[in-house]
């Protein structure tokens, strides 16, 4: 009824306008049982045992609850969609700079983290994604190379 209610100005004047309310009832309720059919589907594969994952999953877990929150933040954000520095900046409210800086030192304490709080092998470092960030070099005070620009 809700989405009938938003689309009231589209119900049809006349008798084809209980048929209409019914087909919109029937899409809503088609939307919602596959919706609860994918998070179904998603619970049971998140459930299993991935062999030989989980260790690892589980460590990294650990270690980033370990971190501040601020870090946690920019670590995911990084992590989820892959966005370059000028678009974290952009949904945190920072300069690309303070992104790339923050962004380093929490990769940096993340690292530590498993050594520091006992989990995994001694000299055992954290496992870096690939592929690298999409980070501009110049961010990093990196000098721009033979034939590349200096800036955007």
């Amino acid at each position: 009824m809700l989405t009938a209610w938003r689309r009231l100005d589209e119900i049809p004047e006349g008798p084809q306008c209980l048929p209409w309310v019914f087909w919109v009832a029937r899409r809503v309720l088609a939307d919602h049982y596959r919706a609860a059919g994918r998070q179904e589907r998603l619970v049971t594969r998140a459930a299993q045992d991935l062999p030989g994952a989980a260790p690892q999953l589980d460590l990294v877990h650990e270690a980033l609850h370990a971190l501040r929150p601020d870090q946690q933040e920019i670590l995911t954000l990084a992590a989820w969609d892959d966005p370059d520095n000028h678009e974290i900046a952009g949904v945190l409210g920072l300069t690309p700079a303070a992104v790339a800086v923050r962004l380093h030192r929490a990769r940096r304490r993340l690292a530590r983290e498993p050594a520091r709080l006992g989990l995994g092998a001694p000299g055992e470092r954290a496992v870096i994604s690939e592929p690298p960030s999409r980070t501009l070099p110049e961010v990093y005070g990196t000098p721009p190379g033979p034939g590349e620009r200096k800036g955007r």
